[in-house]
């Protein structure tokens, strides 16, 4: 199923990326310059987001299986907050803070989320 996101907002990247959600998950169309977390609420994911996007948690964090390249740089913010869980996989970013460009990403929802008390 491919579902088709909003219009990018002004100053994106002109172009879209198809985000796939691995193990039988949906696809959704997301606007270059939007974040992995956009795109999973295109498609309908359930992905939490306990800091509401501001990368002061770790709840929204996937792995990408592949596309990496078709993301935004990691920026030291998410890369502190990452470095703080021990035991992600390698490919963990936070969908936050992970802005798509055109091509194709594949993400997949950890098995157990991530919590911090």
């Amino acid at each position: 199923m491919r579902i088709v996101g909003p219009e990018p907002t002004s100053g994106a990247d002109v172009g879209e990326c198809l985000v796939v959600f691995a193990d039988g998950g949906p696809e959704a169309l997301a606007p270059a310059g939007h974040t992995l977390l956009d795109a999973a609420r295109i498609a309908g994911v359930a992905l939490p987001h306990a800091c509401l996007g501001n990368c002061a948690c770790l709840s929204c964090c996937v792995e990408v299986v592949s596309g990496g390249g078709f993301l935004s740089r990691m920026e030291q913010p998410e890369r502190d907050r990452l470095d703080t869980a021990p035991g992600l996989p390698r490919g963990a970013r936070l969908a936050c803070q992970a802005l798509v460009r055109p091509g194709r990403v594949v993400v997949r929802r950890l098995e157990q989320p991530v919590r911090e008390w």
